[in-house]
């Protein structure tokens, strides 16, 4: 295999880890989306106790922090990527 092979080869190698990574994290968001859902909708058939109240704030920002986190997360990789990509020789 001669050198641009191999570059070629080891920068497609870096794209599938990161966009497996990248899909793992979006699954993860997604089931953290869910079961915030699920909180929330607990929180609605107790809407009139304080439990169900808390419930639903904890319930949204909770969703709101892990897709704040989970993005950023995915940025940081996506740029991080890039950087080590055109730092190649």
């Amino acid at each position: 295999m001669s050198t641009a092979e191999s570059k070629y080869f080891n920068h497609h190698l870096v794209h599938m880890k990161i966009n497996r990574t990248i899909h793992k994290l979006e699954t993860l968001q997604l089931l953290g989306l869910i079961m915030s859902g699920f909180m929330a909708l607990s929180g609605v058939l107790l809407i009139s106790e304080v439990m169900g109240i808390f419930l639903i704030i904890m319930s949204l920002f909770g969703s709101l922090f892990l897709y704040v986190f989970i993005q950023g997360w995915i940025g940081v990789l996506t740029i991080l990527t890039q950087i080590e990509i055109n730092s190649r020789p």
